[in-house]
């Protein structure tokens, strides 16, 4: 039974009772008449006895009080804090999951872009043709099909979440899909070659200090990131407890909330930049940042420094002949039919380097931190011309085929020991296991015995693929 009482100075009647599951609450009447708010405290109760007998369902009931919200109120905005109690929006849901503000500022703004365009405005009108249309329109109006798909996927993400929120009785944009961007790249990269990356390098190290950083360090950025395929947003987060120099295998751990995909990442150090990186740190406290560059500003320091690399390359040549000949090329162009040079071709580079290393696919995956191996191979691995001819080279002599086939780092086929001979022959299935290591390849061979199953190796390989 509801009871009513006053605490002064309000003057408005306090309802206290039990609700349907079994908890005493409080809350105003919002009146000052008496006989008014009886008769909510009755209807409070009434409502409260329906609940617990499961006449009212209280999941339907939170998907009509959540009917009522306007759409943008779900959504949230990461700049503030002003939501409702009893519904916790999107934004503030992505924050306490360990998002960057970046990202979950960057997922907002693609969700209310296409709520917009579909002019939603409450839950019922989220629906697959809307948001479809919307995209559409979106796509006609100049923004490329690789835009398209980021949209999708933060709208898919915003609908996934109020299904799971039990929001709505559905997730109602399960059925929508990305498009094929390949046909629709509005950016193409290109990876550097070992020659262009050295004489960046090397022209940087010379260079003054520009956008915070002096020549040595934006030198030290490129080479590092080169060499571990970090996404600009996880160099600048990485400080000097990231890095662990003296382990068995130097690593540099990004942590999850800075990683693309969310979880903790360990990438091995190549030997070559472990003792410049011990010398780097020595000044450093264990909290600054590793390399303190602003986002914005990645983009103009490399191509500044591309520039510079270009113009001393130009000048290295011996005669004008030979000058002229440089300047045809496009050796260092920021911008070629191959793709374009900024930041992010640096983790092109490096994934290139991995891949025409010889590495699996599996393991090309693993270091380039990627959920399948088809974007790693199809986007990021770039084939220099050169390679090509060597291939067609090799393709067409089979002498070269046969040294190659006999490579001087693969160990010879180790023969049966004596263990594994005396096997019982009936067995269904004899494997032995024999281990041979050089000074830079390291491999676990398992031989079957009975030459039905081929061989399996498993190869573990860290070097500097730009020494």
């Amino acid at each position: 039974m509801a009871t009513l009482f006053k605490r002064p100075p309000r003057k408005n009647w306090i309802i206290q009772y039990y609700d349907g599951s079994g908890r005493r609450r409080e809350r105003s009447s919002g009146t000052t008449d008496r006989r008014a708010a009886e008769r909510i405290a009755q209807k409070l109760d009434a409502d409260a006895a329906l609940r617990r007998n499961g006449v009212i369902d209280p999941t339907e009931e939170l998907r009509a009080n959540a009917a009522a919200i306007p759409m943008i109120e779900h959504l949230g905005d990461p700049n503030t804090s002003s939501d409702r109690a009893r519904f916790v929006s999107f934004a503030l849901a992505l924050g306490s999951r360990g998002n960057t503000p970046a990202h979950t500022s960057l997922t907002i703004s693609r969700c209310r872009l296409v709520i917009d365009a579909a002019r939603i405005e409450r839950l019922d009108q989220l629906r697959e043709t809307a948001v479809q249309s919307a995209l559409a329109s979106l796509l006609e109006s100049g923004r490329s099909a690789e835009s398209i798909n980021h949209y999708t996927r933060a709208i898919k993400a915003f609908a996934r979440w109020l299904h799971q929120e039990r929001r709505t009785a559905e997730h109602q944009l399960s059925g929508l899909k990305t498009s094929t961007s390949e046909s629709d790249r509005r950016v193409r990269r290109r990876a550097l070659s070992p020659e262009e990356l050295n004489w960046l390098c090397a022209a940087t190290d010379a260079s003054s200090e520009h956008g915070g950083l002096d020549g040595r360090k934006r030198s030290l950025l490129y080479r590092f990131a080169a060499s571990t395929g970090l996404r600009l947003g996880e160099l600048r987060s990485l400080t000097p407890s990231s890095l662990h120099l003296d382990r068995e295998i130097p690593i540099v751990i990004v942590a999850a909330a800075h990683s693309k995909r969310r979880r903790e990442d360990r990438i091995p150090l190549a030997s070559s930049l472990v003792d410049v990186l011990r010398v780097e740190i020595e000044t450093l406290d264990p909290g600054d940042q590793l390399f303190p560059i602003k986002s914005r500003s990645a983009a103009h320091l490399i191509r500044e420094d591309l520039a510079a690399a270009r113009e001393a390359w130009l000048q290295d040549a011996s005669t004008e002949a030979e000058r002229r000949q440089r300047e045809q090329s496009d050796f260092l162009a920021i911008a070629t039919e191959a793709g374009r040079i900024d930041f992010h071709a640096l983790r092109h580079t490096f994934i290139t380097a991995v891949v025409e290393s010889g590495a699996s696919i599996k393991t090309a995956q693993e270091l380039a931190r990627h959920s399948t191996p088809t974007l790693t191979i199809g986007r990021y691995a770039h084939t220099q011309i050169g390679h090509l001819a060597d291939t067609v080279e090799r393709v067409a002599s089979p002498a070269a085929r046969q040294q190659e086939h006999q490579h001087p780092l693969r160990p010879a086929m180790p023969h049966r020991t004596a263990s594994c001979m005396g096997r019982d022959a009936s067995s269904e299935r004899d494997d032995c296991v024999t281990h041979s290591t050089t000074a830079d390849y390291e491999t676990e061979r398992l031989v079957d015995v009975k030459g039905r199953g081929g061989i399996r190796t498993r190869e573990s390989r860290i070097c500097n693929p730009f020494p």
